[in-house]
């Protein structure tokens, strides 16, 4: 499409140019077809450059979408690991004691948020806030599922101990949704 209307645009204006310097005497009403292969031209060349803006702009919307629905295919693995946690806890709830298959979901939760804090927080504006909260929920869960002496492995299964990881996810989602609802 383009390529046809600047063709069209470079016909116009040399036959206008070509008409220019020919004797006066050689058509007649030489300056209006002069005046008219050079408006012609002009429409031509405008056609061309506002073809041109509205396809990069098109382009840009494109990407722009391309871009939130990755955003918001981020922060929908991050609540399904956040509920995946949760109801590993309950489980362990229910039996007063972390079983080997949850601490097992446990470290493949915290090796994804893991992925997620080193490829996919630069994707959001507030990207070190959201670095840290992945971060805290990260460590948390590596303490769980990996260090039964820690406090965080001993009060799982407790409400107050699984308050640093629920206010981490709160935290990461607030500024995930804020970034996506924000563009």
């Amino acid at each position: 499409g383009s390529l046809v209307l600047a063709g069209v645009a470079a016909v116009a204006v040399g036959s206008a140019l070509y008409l220019s310097l020919q004797p006066a005497d050689l058509l007649k009403y030489q300056q209006e077809w002069v005046k008219a292969l050079l408006q012609a031209g002009l429409i031509t060349v405008l056609g061309v450059v506002t073809s041109s803006v509205l396809e990069s702009f098109k382009e840009g919307l494109q990407q722009k979408r391309n871009q939130s629905r990755i955003r918001f295919d981020i922060l929908n693995d991050i609540g399904r690991i956040y509920m995946d946690v949760k109801l590993a806890r309950r489980r362990a709830q229910a039996v007063k004691r972390i079983e080997s298959k949850d601490l097992q979901e446990l470290n493949e939760r915290q090796v994804q948020l893991e992925l997620h804090k080193f490829n996919s927080v630069k994707l959001f504006k507030n990207h070190q806030g959201l670095e840290d909260a992945l971060g805290t929920m990260e460590k948390y869960l590596n303490k769980v599922a990996n260090k039964p002496e820690t406090d965080e492995h001993q009060r799982f299964v407790d409400r107050e101990g699984f308050r640093k990881f629920s206010v981490a996810f709160h935290e990461a989602k607030a500024i995930m949704q804020h970034y996506i609802v924000g563009t």
